[in-house]
């Protein structure tokens, strides 16, 4: 029987691209089957049954054919969650295909993570709610940075262990420092007393549904950035594209903000 071959799985699409003339790979991470890439054959026409289904950012069920090696197969899909704001929104836009790439990259094919599954899908609900993309951003950041093996204090002071008067954060040390050793670092980051605590606060948080609709500054907003962009240089030292073109957008945000306060 030709079905027992094909199952239902819950998916969120990372990636499509067209393939050979007519067809289509779409990359999609399953909750149950890890991330797997898909032949679509036939699939660059709109009209394509699995269009809707296929865009990036969609979580939907699928029916499907799972191979272990080369391709898999989609037959069906139902119960789309398609990505609406997202698409009105460059910004979120790039925010997402960050979250993406990122999450690309940390997960083997066909290994099973079930928390990275529901961490992707929660960030892509919160910004699609319309939460600060750059939160939500900045969120995720702080837990995926566990899957490429990277620890960091942010609680504590690194070296005397006290959770109050937390001042700075130090690069080299992996966390924060308190105020009676800012002197262990010399490089160490001299960020904005609040941008440390929105970060911190950021990490005791386990899930973007408890984020809300967080204000900041746009001063606050560029040191976070700055603290992140160093972190995730320093200890994950990967360069995806969508990091490349996020940063563009922000420069040129920044320099429409500046015209528009002249």
């Amino acid at each position: 029987n030709q079905m027992d071959y094909y199952h239902y799985f819950d998916g969120i699409v990372l990636m499509r691209q067209a393939y050979r003339e007519k067809d289509m790979l779409v990359k999609i991470l399953t909750r149950d089957h890890g991330k797997l890439m898909f032949f679509l054959r036939n699939a660059q026409q709109s009209n394509h049954p699995l269009t809707a289904a296929t865009q990036v950012f969609t979580r939907a069920t699928f029916l499907g054919h799972i191979h272990q090696n080369g391709f898999s197969f989609l037959k069906d899909s139902h119960d789309i969650k398609p990505a609406t704001i997202v698409l009105q929104d460059v910004k979120a836009q790039a925010v997402l295909a960050y979250l993406t790439q990122l999450t690309d990259a940390v997960m083997d094919d066909h290994i099973v993570n079930k928390t990275v599954f529901q961490l992707l899908w929660d960030s892509i609900e919160a910004i699609n709610n319309g939460v600060d993309a750059e939160v939500i951003l900045r969120f995720f950041e702080i837990k995926i940075l566990r899957y490429y093996g990277v620890e960091v204090e942010w609680q504590h002071c690194v070296i005397c262990n006290r959770g109050t008067d937390l001042v700075d954060f130090s690069i080299q040390k992996h966390g924060c420092l308190c105020k009676n050793h800012l002197d262990e670092d010399e490089y160490r980051m001299q960020l904005s007393r609040k941008a440390l605590y929105v970060a911190r606060q950021l990490a005791l948080v386990s899930s973007p549904k408890q984020i809300g609709s967080i204000q900041l500054s746009s001063e606050t907003t560029s040191e976070l950035r700055r603290l992140f962009d160093t972190i995730m240089e320093e200890y994950v030292g990967i360069r995806l594209k969508s990091k490349k073109f996020l940063n563009q957008m922000v420069e040129w945000e920044t320099l429409m903000q500046k015209r528009g306060q002249d």
